[in-house]
């Protein structure tokens, strides 16, 4: 038997990895949204700190010590040695990423270092980057079809993604299922209809820019079977009327191993499972968001809103995200608060609208997108617009924070505040800490 010897043991190894280090553990951390760490003694660690001594069962890649910490331990074949490193994920926003999607990781993350040792480290600087992150996701996805045929959809749709139609970008959309009959039998919140003739997927399918913008991947998709044959539409019922592109709107249409592909105006990929998890490529980088553990985390953050509501703002909230818009939204804990940590606000309406009331949408859409903080009474009702933050309330630790997110902080000493930029990402306070990141 081969011997396992950590990475550490070979200085010569270990200074060459280490270029590759500061952008694996940036992209990681980025995406699983926890601390990472990479170990180069992963035998000794493992089992000086954690009792385990993993070279007992050296194909086994994750261990999940608890809620808040999870161990990768993975090994790459050199000329005589199995090198073992180790990767230490913490402090979760939210929680762990699922186990079935570590692995893939982990079993990717091998791979791609016995690669890298293969060709004397001569790689691509996002080898362990974003390239690490497409093919985990990949696999993952085709975990129940053939992974080069999600592979292919990805590319494909890569491409897709930047084209125009008549001089505009469109979005467009499919879903991959295992059975078509199930799409058919009207159980899956929408309407099929199938084409007239049936159309396999194709490298040449990239260029029939009219065919892609028929669906636009919110309301309708083509519906395509595990041999890459395009049956059909499938039209889906919205009526929550939602306003997001995200797996909010599929959840009562993707069952088992579904998964649907979204592209949005010539910005981003979409990729969504029947379990709520949401991979998105935005040009440069790819995101994961879990969504059954998003609403969770927000419900817990905003325990008297209503189901509907939490589902409303969470939708509104990715509406912003989609459209690259800035927004502040406050709920403070008392209504007294507002006097003490904002200099002046705007009483717009007489009464106050619910957010999970659909007919508003459009309004409200305009409201929180508006200059100022949108304040949202405990329940989920606007109750005041245009408030401006007094910044003076709180004391700058970060010289490098924007006004914006100095704002969110400030209010989020009384209740909760979501930072929305127009970078594409929403930060929650709570107590002038973060909390969570969509």
């Amino acid at each position: 038997m081969e011997d396992f010897v950590d990475f550490g043991k070979f200085e010569s190894s270990i200074t060459i990895i280490k270029n590759h280090q500061s952008l694996f553990i940036d992209t990681v951390s980025n995406f699983f949204k926890c601390h990472v760490e990479l170990n180069y003694f992963p035998q000794e660690k493992f089992y000086s700190e954690y009792g385990l001594n993993v070279i007992d069962n050296p194909n086994r890649n994750v261990y999940i010590l608890n809620d808040e910490k999870a161990l990768i331990f993975i090994f790459a074949q050199a000329k005589k040695y199995k090198l073992t490193l180790g990767v230490i994920l913490e402090k979760p926003q939210i929680e762990l990423p699922p186990s079935k999607l570590l692995n893939q990781f982990a079993a990717t993350l091998s791979k791609r270092l016995e690669i890298a040792i293969r060709h004397h480290y001569k790689v691509d600087l996002q080898h362990f980057g974003k390239k690490l992150l497409y093919k985990s996701i990949y696999k993952f996805i085709g975990i129940n079809f053939i992974p080069d045929h999600i592979k292919f959809i990805i590319d494909l749709l890569l491409d897709v993604r930047t084209l125009t139609f008549e001089d505009r970008y469109f979005s467009t959309g499919l879903i991959i299922t295992k059975s078509i009959k199930n799409y058919t039998d009207g159980n899956r919140n929408g309407t099929y209809i199938a084409l007239s003739k049936k159309e396999s997927f194709s490298h040449s399918k990239v260029d029939d820019r009219r065919f892609w913008s028929l669906v636009d991947g919110h309301t309708c998709y083509y519906l395509v079977d595990s041999t890459l044959t395009i049956q059909g539409i499938f039209f889906l019922n919205n009526d929550k009327k939602l306003i997001s592109v995200s797996s909010l709107s599929l959840k009562n249409t993707l069952k088992g191993s579904d998964v649907a592909f979204q592209t949005d105006l010539g910005k981003e990929l979409n990729i969504t499972n029947a379990q709520g998890m949401e991979f998105t490529f935005n040009g440069s980088h790819w995101n994961f968001k879990h969504f059954t553990k998003i609403i969770n985390c927000v419900t817990s953050l905003l325990p008297n809103f209503d189901d509907l509501s939490i589902e409303r703002l969470i939708d509104f909230v990715l509406a912003m995200i989609r459209e690259r818009n800035s927004s502040l939204i406050w709920i403070p804990l008392r209504l007294d608060d507002i006097e003490i940590f904002t200099l002046s606000s705007v009483d717009f309406l007489s009464s106050p609208i619910q957010i999970n009331r659909t007919h508003f949408s459009g309004h409200i859409k305009r409201i929180l997108s508006s200059d100022g903080a949108t304040i949202l009474s405990d329940n989920g009702r606007i109750i005041k617009i245009g408030a401006v933050a007094d910044l003076s309330k709180i004391t700058l630790k970060d010289g490098r924070t924007g006004t914006g997110s100095m704002a969110a902080k400030v209010l989020s000493q009384s209740g909760i505040s979501i930072k929305i930029s127009q970078d594409g990402f929403a930060k929650f306070y709570k107590m002038g800490n973060l909390v969570l990141t969509i």
